[in-house]
């Protein structure tokens, strides 16, 4: 080979090396603390794969302008319309594409062909940052087992047919409270993990008809939650870097004592619900409530489900053995 087209070659390597080399320390710079330089030319970004998402334009996706503003959501953006061909935004809602160094990847949205389109780039830390910020929860207590079982007979002893909650939306077909009318957590309710569409407001789904002179019975194995706090990282779950608490629960005996049962009813049921095989009634379509009511969202721990009127009744939990306790309907 020429020796001068040779030395030529050995140039242009070491050139592509040292600017590569440059690149590199750029990327893993101190990033500036104002709001206002929190975008970032994607073009000198470091580990951005610009054969698989070329022309990054960061400019402008830090919100100031509206018209310019990151989805609040990549996952859901994906492959929405998008105004602006090459903008492009990382979870955080900003053009910062990869705020720091040195070896993890992270996700970027791009305006690319006219709809927002996701490319994986790095090496960042974004996403491990975010891990390591969200504090360690409550210590899960251990679940025991029912020592004992409650029967609770309802006998309707009226003219009128009753339609008592067998199953809920989000809510107890019954509640037990104490004697000084504390309600035990008899289940783990609705929790919005970081985002989530609104379910509704707490309703009864399911119920079965007590005729004048029937009855109907069911049972509680003597146990309500003992709750504790999780920690959720939203980031897992492709949303912002905001870390959520959140209520989980198992079940333990209940001590022996006094308690009060309480179960919801109705006089008659919507035109909606219609009868199952297994003689129950489902009204899973809206009835009585057709939610949407942001405030009047379930809770976590359930409550007992809303109805015409509840029908209750003090009991005695013995110290061990299983009891029966009755319900008379003439008293509601």
């Amino acid at each position: 080979m020429n020796p001068f087209v040779s030395n030529k070659l050995s140039e242009l390597k070491m050139l592509t090396v040292w600017a590569l080399l440059g690149l590199l320390v750029a990327a893993c710079a101190p990033l500036p603390e104002g709001p206002g330089d929190q975008t970032v030319d994607a073009g000198v970004e470091a580990g951005v794969d610009a054969g698989a998402a070329p022309g990054f334009d960061a400019s402008g996706a830090d919100g100031a302008d509206d018209d310019r503003a990151c989805p609040t959501n990549l996952y859901a953006a994906a492959g929405q319309p998008c105004d602006h061909p090459g903008q492009a935004c990382n979870a955080d809602g900003t053009g910062q594409l990869c705020p720091g160094c040195p070896d993890v990847e992270c996700t970027v949205i791009m305006c690319d062909g006219g709809s927002w389109q996701l490319y994986d780039v790095g090496p960042c830390d974004w996403d491990a940052g975010q891990h390591d910020s969200c504090p360690p929860g409550d210590t899960p207590p251990e679940a025991l087992p029912s020592e004992q079982t409650v029967t609770f007979v309802i006998e309707n002893d009226t003219t009128e047919t009753y339609y008592a909650v067998v199953f809920g939306w989000f809510c107890d077909g019954f509640g037990v409270t104490t004697a000084a009318g504390v309600a035990l957590p008899l289940s783990v309710g609705f929790e919005c993990i970081c985002e989530c569409p609104n379910p509704g407001a707490p309703r009864g789904d399911t119920f079965v008809a007590i005729e004048p002179g029937a009855g109907w019975a069911f049972t509680w194995d003597a146990r309500s939650l003992r709750t504790y706090t999780e920690v959720i990282d939203c980031n897992d779950y492709g949303w912002d870097s905001s870390c959520q608490e959140i209520t989980q629960g198992v079940r333990q005996p209940v001590e022996a004592g006094t308690y009060r049962v309480r179960v919801p009813f109705e006089l008659e049921l919507d035109e909606g619900c219609w009868q199952q095989s297994d003689g129950t009634f489902s009204c899973s379509d809206g009835y009585p409530f057709e939610g949407g009511d942001y405030n009047d969202l379930p809770t976590n721990p359930q409550q007992v489900c809303p109805g015409a009127g509840l029908a209750e009744v003090e009991f005695e939990l013995p110290a061990s053995g299983d009891t029966e306790v009755h319900i008379s309907l003439s008293g509601v």
